[in-house]
C-alpha cells in the first residue's frame, strides 16, 4: 500500500506573523488609536461649545479666543468653568 505524505503549507509563527517591516502590528494599531485622539477631543470640544453658546460671539477678538480656548479645554466647560477672554 503506498503511503500519501501531504505537506501542509509553510505558516509562518505567530510573532513572525505580527510583525511587519519590523513593527509590531499591536504597536502600528496604538499608533493608529493615538492619531485619532486629538480629532475626537477637537469634534467633541467643537460640540461642546456650540451646545453653550460660545460660537455666538465669535465677531470679536476676545469672543474668538473664548471659543477657541472652550474647544480645547471643553471638560471644563462641561463643569461650569467660565471661560472668557
Amino acid at each position: 500500500m503506498p503511503t500519501f505524505t501531504a505537506t501542509a503549507p509553510i505558516r509562518p509563527r505567530s510573532d513572525e506573523r505580527s510583525q511587519l517591516a519590523g513593527v509590531s502590528v499591536t504597536t502600528m494599531f496604538r499608533r493608529r488609536r493615538k492619531s485619532w485622539i486629538p480629532i475626537v477631543w477637537v469634534v467633541l470640544g467643537v460640540i461642546v461649545a456650540a451646545t453653550h453658546g460660545f460660537f455666538a460671539a465669535v465677531t470679536t477678538p476676545a469672543g474668538l479666543a473664548s471659543a477657541i480656548l472652550a474647544v480645547i479645554l471643553w471638560p471644563l466647560v462641561l463643569l461650569n468653568v467660565h471661560i472668557a477672554v
